[in-house]
Protein backbone atom coordinates (compact mmCIF):
# COMPACT_ATOMS: atom_id res chain seq x y z
CA UNK A 1 0.00 0.00 0.00
CA UNK A 2 1.12 3.99 -0.49
CA UNK A 3 2.73 5.92 1.86
CA UNK A 4 2.17 9.46 1.75
CA UNK A 5 3.90 11.84 3.68
CA UNK A 6 1.71 15.40 3.87
CA UNK A 7 4.43 18.38 4.34
CA UNK A 8 3.13 21.70 5.72
CA UNK A 9 3.39 24.68 7.78
CA UNK A 10 1.20 25.27 10.29
CA UNK A 11 1.24 28.73 10.61
CA UNK A 12 -0.31 28.70 7.32
CA UNK A 13 -2.08 26.03 6.10
CA UNK A 14 -3.40 23.83 9.33
CA UNK A 15 -7.02 24.08 8.40
CA UNK A 16 -6.78 22.55 4.69
CA UNK A 17 -4.06 20.23 5.34
CA UNK A 18 -6.48 18.62 7.96
CA UNK A 19 -9.10 18.19 5.39
CA UNK A 20 -6.65 16.63 2.78
CA UNK A 21 -4.96 14.52 5.06
CA UNK A 22 -8.63 13.34 6.10
CA UNK A 23 -9.87 12.68 2.31
CA UNK A 24 -5.96 11.08 1.79
CA UNK A 25 -6.54 8.91 5.06
CA UNK A 26 -10.38 7.43 3.08
CA UNK A 27 -8.57 6.90 -0.03
CA UNK A 28 -5.02 5.06 1.53
CA UNK A 29 -5.95 4.03 5.13
CA UNK A 30 -5.39 6.14 8.24
CA UNK A 31 -1.53 4.47 8.65
CA UNK A 32 -0.29 5.29 5.59
CA UNK A 33 -0.97 8.73 5.54
CA UNK A 34 1.49 10.80 7.98
CA UNK A 35 1.18 14.56 8.62
CA UNK A 36 3.30 15.47 11.31
CA UNK A 37 0.81 17.24 14.49
CA UNK A 38 3.15 18.40 17.10
CA UNK A 39 2.88 15.78 20.10
CA UNK A 40 6.74 16.05 21.63
CA UNK A 41 8.10 12.93 23.00
CA UNK A 42 10.37 14.58 25.49
CA UNK A 43 13.96 12.74 25.16
CA UNK A 44 13.51 12.43 21.50
CA UNK A 45 14.21 14.47 18.23
CA UNK A 46 11.76 15.36 16.60
CA UNK A 47 14.15 15.15 13.31
CA UNK A 48 14.32 11.19 13.83
CA UNK A 49 10.73 11.04 13.79
CA UNK A 50 10.35 13.23 10.61
CA UNK A 51 13.00 11.33 8.81
CA UNK A 52 11.56 7.99 9.59
CA UNK A 53 8.53 9.00 8.23
CA UNK A 54 10.09 10.34 4.61
CA UNK A 55 12.35 7.50 4.55
CA UNK A 56 8.83 5.29 4.36
CA UNK A 57 7.21 6.86 2.17
CA UNK A 58 6.19 6.49 -1.32
CA UNK A 59 4.95 10.27 -2.35
CA UNK A 60 5.87 13.25 -0.04
CA UNK A 61 3.10 16.15 -0.71
CA UNK A 62 3.98 19.41 -0.10
CA UNK A 63 1.46 21.53 0.50
CA UNK A 64 1.86 25.47 -0.23
CA UNK A 65 -0.24 28.28 -0.08
CA UNK A 66 0.59 32.31 -0.89
CA UNK A 67 2.42 32.68 2.26
CA UNK A 68 4.49 29.05 2.59
CA UNK A 69 7.61 30.65 0.99
CA UNK A 70 7.94 34.05 3.00
CA UNK A 71 7.09 32.97 6.59
CA UNK A 72 9.76 34.36 8.66
CA UNK A 73 10.88 33.93 12.62
CA UNK A 74 13.51 36.31 14.58
CA UNK A 75 16.02 35.01 12.27
CA UNK A 76 14.67 35.70 9.07
CA UNK A 77 12.71 34.08 6.46
CA UNK A 78 12.38 30.55 7.51
CA UNK A 79 13.10 28.64 4.24
CA UNK A 80 16.78 30.42 4.18
CA UNK A 81 17.45 28.37 7.74
CA UNK A 82 19.18 24.75 7.20
CA UNK A 83 17.38 24.17 10.54
CA UNK A 84 14.00 24.78 9.28
CA UNK A 85 11.80 21.74 9.62
CA UNK A 86 9.83 22.58 6.54
CA UNK A 87 13.39 22.31 4.35
CA UNK A 88 14.69 19.53 6.08
CA UNK A 89 12.04 17.81 5.42
CA UNK A 90 12.37 18.51 1.70
CA UNK A 91 15.61 18.05 1.54
CA UNK A 92 15.14 14.42 2.77
CA UNK A 93 12.31 13.75 0.23
CA UNK A 94 14.77 14.84 -2.62
CA UNK A 95 17.55 12.36 -1.81
CA UNK A 96 15.00 10.03 -1.82
CA UNK A 97 13.68 11.20 -5.18
CA UNK A 98 16.93 11.28 -6.46
CA UNK A 99 17.45 7.15 -5.72
CA UNK A 100 13.67 6.39 -7.49
CA UNK A 101 12.17 5.62 -3.82
CA UNK A 102 9.47 8.72 -3.95
CA UNK A 103 7.50 10.84 -5.61
CA UNK A 104 7.72 14.78 -5.10
CA UNK A 105 4.23 16.96 -5.86
CA UNK A 106 3.86 20.42 -4.47
CA UNK A 107 0.32 21.65 -4.17
CA UNK A 108 -0.96 24.48 -4.42
CA UNK A 109 -3.73 25.69 -2.61
CA UNK A 110 -6.83 27.72 -3.95
CA UNK A 111 -4.86 30.09 -6.32
CA UNK A 112 -1.35 30.63 -5.16
CA UNK A 113 1.06 30.58 -7.89
CA UNK A 114 4.55 28.58 -7.70
CA UNK A 115 7.31 30.83 -5.92
CA UNK A 116 10.38 31.48 -7.88
CA UNK A 117 13.20 28.75 -7.69
CA UNK A 118 15.59 31.39 -8.15
CA UNK A 119 14.40 32.97 -5.03
CA UNK A 120 14.69 29.80 -3.33
CA UNK A 121 17.78 27.92 -1.48
CA UNK A 122 19.61 25.49 -4.06
CA UNK A 123 19.14 22.78 -2.07
CA UNK A 124 14.90 22.73 -2.62
CA UNK A 125 14.86 24.80 -5.77
CA UNK A 126 13.87 22.05 -8.19
CA UNK A 127 10.72 21.75 -6.47
CA UNK A 128 9.53 25.17 -7.59
CA UNK A 129 9.93 23.45 -11.43
CA UNK A 130 7.24 20.70 -10.27
CA UNK A 131 4.09 20.61 -12.16
CA UNK A 132 1.63 21.16 -9.25
CA UNK A 133 -1.94 20.28 -8.60
CA UNK A 134 -4.60 23.28 -7.26
CA UNK A 135 -6.85 22.17 -4.16
CA UNK A 136 -9.49 25.10 -3.39
CA UNK A 137 -11.69 25.11 -1.13
CA UNK A 138 -14.88 25.62 -3.20
CA UNK A 139 -13.71 22.74 -5.48
CA UNK A 140 -12.35 20.76 -3.23
CA UNK A 141 -14.07 17.49 -3.69
CA UNK A 142 -13.66 17.07 -7.57
CA UNK A 143 -9.78 18.81 -6.92
CA UNK A 144 -8.47 16.19 -4.48
CA UNK A 145 -10.52 13.12 -6.65
CA UNK A 146 -8.16 14.38 -9.17
CA UNK A 147 -5.20 14.49 -6.99
CA UNK A 148 -5.63 11.18 -6.29
CA UNK A 149 -6.23 9.73 -9.92
CA UNK A 150 -2.86 11.44 -10.95
CA UNK A 151 -1.41 9.90 -7.50
CA UNK A 152 -2.41 6.39 -8.88
CA UNK A 153 -1.17 6.77 -12.10
CA UNK A 154 1.87 8.30 -11.86
CA UNK A 155 3.18 5.39 -9.05
CA UNK A 156 1.10 2.73 -10.30
CA UNK A 157 -0.84 2.68 -6.90
CA UNK A 158 -4.19 1.49 -6.03
CA UNK A 159 -6.50 3.14 -3.19
CA UNK A 160 -8.47 1.06 -1.01
CA UNK A 161 -11.38 2.29 -2.68
CA UNK A 162 -9.47 0.74 -5.70
CA UNK A 163 -8.67 -1.98 -3.39
CA UNK A 164 -12.21 -2.71 -2.38
CA UNK A 165 -13.74 -2.52 -5.99
CA UNK A 166 -11.28 -5.32 -7.52
CA UNK A 167 -11.80 -7.44 -4.16
CA UNK A 168 -15.36 -7.25 -5.01
CA UNK A 169 -15.01 -8.04 -8.76
CA UNK A 170 -13.72 -11.22 -7.84
CA UNK A 171 -16.65 -12.14 -6.64
CA UNK A 172 -18.44 -14.12 -9.28
CA UNK A 173 -22.20 -12.19 -8.45
CA UNK A 174 -20.75 -8.97 -8.56
CA UNK A 175 -19.16 -9.02 -12.01
CA UNK A 176 -22.74 -10.79 -13.11
CA UNK A 177 -24.42 -7.33 -11.99
CA UNK A 178 -21.09 -5.32 -13.73
CA UNK A 179 -21.77 -6.95 -16.74
CA UNK A 180 -25.28 -6.72 -17.14
CA UNK A 181 -24.79 -3.05 -15.89
CA UNK A 182 -22.76 -2.51 -19.45
CA UNK A 183 -25.08 -4.18 -20.82
CA UNK A 184 -27.95 -1.74 -20.20
CA UNK A 185 -25.71 1.28 -20.75
CA UNK A 186 -24.62 -0.48 -24.04
CA UNK A 187 -28.14 -0.13 -25.00
CA UNK A 188 -29.60 2.78 -23.86
CA UNK A 189 -26.79 4.56 -26.13
CA UNK A 190 -27.68 2.26 -29.04
CA UNK A 191 -30.87 3.49 -28.79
Amino acid sequence: MTKIFISYRRADSQHITGRIYDYLSRQYGKKNVFRDIYRPVYGKDFREKLSNAINDCDIFLVIINDKWANITNEKGRRLDQEDDPVRMELELAFERSKLGKCLIIPVLIDNTIMPNPSNMPPSIAELFRIDAPHVRDNDFEADMQQLVISLNKNRGIRSTITEEFLRLSQNKPFRFAAGIAVFIFALLIAI
